[in-house]
Order: structure tokens, then C-alpha cells, then sequence
């Protein structure tokens, strides 16, 4: 990845980013714990290769937000805005 990035590149790559991405939220859906291996029913699956998050098991709308921000931070981590 970059060690230098400019503020209007940083813009342009994010709002590709956002446009290319996909989101599901499906609030009824919940992981079974005892066999999903998770700690309760709510869950987020991440697939970095094909742009994809899967959200289930809540109605907080939220985590829509903090799943694109997560992905941004994990993105950018090392870049340095110039």
C-alpha cells in the first residue's frame, strides 16, 4: 500500500470504496452461539475480497456504520495523509 496518500486521493479512494461495497443488514438472522462458535447471536462477517459484509442479528443500525469504519481503518492503517 501507499506510505503517502493525498487528501483528494484519500477522498476519491473512499468514495469508491463505499460505492463498491456491499452490505447486508439482516436484523432477524441470528448465529446459534453453541454452533456458530460465537459469543451471542449477533454477528458481522467480513469478506475483503469481494467488498462484502454481512450483518445479522440486530436492529441497532449502528453497526452498519462502525463495519465501514472498521474496514476503513484496517485500509489505511500506515498511510500517511500528506
Amino acid at each position: 500500500m501507499y506510505s503517502h496518500i493525498n487528501s483528494q486521493n484519500l477522498t476519491e479512494y473512499c468514495k469508491w470504496l463505499i460505492l463498491c461495497s456491499t452490505v447486508f443488514n439482516i436484523n432477524d438472522f441470528e448465529a446459534r452461539p453453541e454452533l456458530d462458535g460465537t459469543r451471542t447471536s449477533t454477528f458481522i462477517l467480513l469478506n475483503f475480497t469481494k467488498s462484502l459484509a454481512i450483518i445479522g442479528g440486530t436492529r441497532y443500525g449502528g453497526e452498519n456504520k462502525k463495519t465501514i469504519f472498521g474496514v476503513l481503518n484496517f485500509i489505511f492503517t500506515g498511510m500517511v495523509p500528506e
